[in-house]
């Protein structure tokens, strides 16, 4: 589904896609690295 939706990004011409996840799910930063995205800010604390 994640390659889909980046594909069809990419159709439209669109070159960059701004991912925001939250530094406690290793998981998810995992899978976003193997798609190709890179980390390139960490923000500080979360909080609702």
């Amino acid at each position: 589904m994640i390659t889909h939706a980046l594909q069809a990004w990419r159709e439209t011409g669109k070159e960059e896609v701004v991912l925001h996840v939250n530094v406690n799910n290793p998981g998810a930063i995992h899978l976003y690295q193997q798609l190709g995205f890179v980390i390139v800010r960490k923000r500080g604390k979360f909080s609702r």
